[in-house]
């Protein structure tokens, strides 16, 4: 039996680009370190489902002069946020209103205290 090619398209939904205090946390060090203000650009792809019912994604994180960037997982369920994960401790601001730009329902449990859902 030959094996069938795997293939996933992905989707670019949305990007937002701004301009932030950028700083690093370290999980060995009890304070962050200060790397200036940055911009940076947020885009949120799409890979399995649809972000407003059931499916997954991710929200790449890059900041150019600094040659550096993350990827955070996003999950939905039902067309809310149901998990997400990479080196981030929380989801700030802007991606929050990225999620929400796509039609997904983020919960105040993904939100900073200072965030509480609108």
């Amino acid at each position: 039996m030959e094996g069938k090619e795997h293939t996933t398209t992905v989707r670019t939904l949305a990007t937002f680009t701004g301009k932030s205090q950028i700083q690093r946390e370290h999980s060995s060090s009890p304070s962050a370190e200060q790397l200036g203000h940055h911009k940076y650009t947020l885009t949120l792809y799409w890979f399995e489902g649809e972000p407003t019912e059931t499916g997954r994604g991710c929200i790449e994180f890059d900041i150019p002069t600094l040659e550096d960037g993350e990827n955070i997982g996003i999950w939905t369920e039902c067309g809310e946020l149901s998990d997400y994960d990479g080196t981030i401790c929380e989801l700030n601001p802007e991606m929050i209103r990225l999620l929400e730009s796509v039609g997904i329902k983020v919960g105040d449990d993904f939100r900073p205290e200072s965030e509480p859902q609108a």
